[in-house]
């Protein structure tokens, strides 16, 4: 199982640089970020969790995904990048398969493209992007991305976008994995249609032993590979090796780490110690036995 840290809001831009190379050293294996274009301060749509309200404040930074994972790869070698979530459909699938793909190549095959619909309607309208669609226009993005990113003219016409032959470059020796977020069924479904894995909403270790094999049997009854679909477990209640070593044997792929679980603040100092206690703890004991 892989362990990625979920920093990418958590305080300064600034720090990331200094914060993904101690990342990569402590062997971690990537780094999330989180997206949004705005937000609102009363927001009219519940945020997707147990009690509708967000778990960050209204001025908490976030950084343009692709232009801080190309700068934070070119700092290192090993560590993976991994949106969790980009708010897909919010932007032209022809813009978003540039951004991507130009990160891709700058990072090496170490980009990852976590996608979701969203949740706040403020961000929609401001964009001049209908609210009610989403769901439909993330999921032809997401079939025309992976169009978009293969060498050679690319031509569509679906129901949101529509363009003739295009030759859209920087194309992709190999496409960008794509895995699919949310809390809804619907999301689920969306992964085992269309995506290379799944991102689960926070969750406890008995919620993940219910959820992850009714992921696995959505993408069976679709004739899909389960065992090679990825589950990136955003898990809540893991503190120690055994915990995640139980993560591992339910299925998870990845272990979805926040530093805020383990008591650290928003300095990069008290992430950065977060990061090494974390490693003793967990990365290096599971690492040994592997």
């Amino acid at each position: 199982m892989r362990f990625y840290v979920g920093v990418g809001h958590r305080g300064s831009p600034r720090e990331f640089l200094a914060i993904a190379r101690h990342a990569e050293q402590l062997g971690l294996h990537g780094i999330t970020f989180g997206d949004h274009v705005g937000m609102a301060p009363a927001p009219v749509s519940p945020y997707p969790s147990g009690n509708g309200r967000r778990s960050f404040a209204i001025d908490t930074p976030w950084p343009d995904v692709w232009v801080l994972s190309s700068a934070l790869a070119a700092v290192t070698t090993r560590l993976h990048f991994l949106s969790t979530v980009y708010l897909l459909p919010l932007r032209h699938p022809l813009l978003t398969a540039k951004a991507v793909a130009t990160a891709a190549l700058i990072a090496g095959d170490r980009i990852e493209l976590g996608v979701g619909v969203g949740w706040q309607r403020e961000e929609f309208e401001a964009l001049g992007v209908d609210f009610t669609s989403r769901g439909r226009r993330t999921d032809e993005t997401i079939e025309l991305l992976r169009a978009l990113w293969r060498p050679g003219p690319t031509e569509h016409h679906g129901e949101f976008f529509e363009f003739g032959q295009l030759v859209t470059e920087p194309a992709l020796e190999r496409p960008v994995p794509i895995y699919v977020g949310g809390s809804s069924d619907a999301a689920m479904r969306r992964a085992a249609r269309l995506g290379d894995g799944f991102i689960t909403m926070p969750a406890t270790l008995t919620a993940l032993a219910e959820l992850i094999p009714r992921l696995r049997d959505l993408v069976a009854e679709r004739g899909r590979d389960a065992e090679a679909f990825q589950i990136l477990a955003n898990n809540v209640d893991a503190r120690t090796a055994e915990d995640y070593a139980r993560l591992a044997e339910l299925g998870a792929t990845v272990a979805l780490v926040r530093p805020t679980n383990f008591g650290c603040n928003d300095g990069s100092s008290d992430i950065r110690s977060a990061l090494e206690d974390f490693a003793e703890r967990v990365v290096v004991p599971l690492s040994a036995t592997s």
